[in-house]
């Protein structure tokens, strides 16, 4: 009660991988700075790995939002490049990417309702296997694939995340929750990136060249959005650890890269903002 409540929204990047611990990821490390410097304040981690815009806006305006932030610190844009990468024809609601869907079984319920007991449930969901159960989502596309797709990077492969995002920060503003935005800090030309995992010799170059290009388009278009609403925008894409072992791939840090990131973030929280 009476802290000023800052909730992280995003993907994986948020959520911290790369830490053994809750305590270690960006937000708990956001906290632990900014009540060093004085500031009453309680860092809310909603990050979930590879949770894209839409994800985020579902994630917010169905559970985040009754937290009653203060302020929403918004780190999204990076998942949204598989859905414009994917070797598919475009849909603005991911439906190419991420297709959604619901699988039934008769059978399977009827015992479910017949053997109230976990164990037997358990016994029977094993060895049975019927695969009767509700599907959030299945991905159309690897890493891979979408890295060497020879799809064009465009502007009409990003109106999902031009939607969204705006509503997120629309949504937040009218509800008196000040928005911020932190740009996409991405390079398969790290170490340990994925590219560098997955794509052959042959086509390396290409692959990063490629997340490269949706990866400025991405942030171009969050930090218009923002500009035109009268939003701050961090310009994490600037950030640089204080040393390149501190990155853990193209995008995620170490434990000490996350600590970095939690100082960068809390300056300029505390140097642009009034944080009660």
């Amino acid at each position: 009660k009476n802290s000023f409540r800052i909730m992280c929204l995003g993907g994986s990047t948020t959520w911290s991988d790369g830490t053994p611990d809750s305590s270690n990821s960006y937000p708990a490390q956001l906290e632990y700075y900014l009540k060093e410097k004085g500031y009453n304040v309680n860092v809310i981690n909603a990050g979930v790995p590879y949770h894209t815009s839409l994800d985020v806006l579902m994630r917010f305006i169905t559970k985040g939002i009754y937290f009653n932030p203060d302020m929403l610190l918004i780190h999204t844009g990076l998942n949204d490049t598989g859905p414009s990468q994917s070797p598919f024809d475009y849909e603005p609601d991911y439906s190419h990417w991420r297709p959604v869907g619901y699988e039934s079984n008769k059978k399977f319920i009827n015992l479910w309702i017949s053997y109230p007991f976990s164990i037997s449930r358990l016994i029977i969901i094993f060895y049975l296997d019927f695969q009767s159960y509700p599907s959030i989502s299945k991905q159309t596309s690897s890493y891979a694939m979408e890295l060497i797709s020879t799809t064009a990077i465009t502007q009409e492969r990003t109106v999902g995340l031009k939607n969204y995002f705006s509503s997120i920060l629309y949504i937040a503003k009218k509800n008196n929750i000040i928005p911020v935005t932190l740009l996409i800090n991405n390079d398969h030309s790290r170490k340990n990136s994925y590219a560098k995992r997955f794509i052959n010799e042959k086509n390396l170059s290409y692959a990063i060249e490629r997340d490269r290009k949706i990866t400025i388009l991405n942030n171009s278009i969050m930090d218009s959005i923002s500009i035109a609403n009268n939003v701050n925008v961090i310009p994490f894409d600037k950030f640089q650890p204080s040393s390149k072992e501190h990155w853990d791939d193209h995008c995620h840090l170490t434990e000490e890269g996350i600590k970095e990131k939690a100082v960068f973030i809390g300056e300029y929280l505390i140097n642009n903002f009034i944080i009660e």
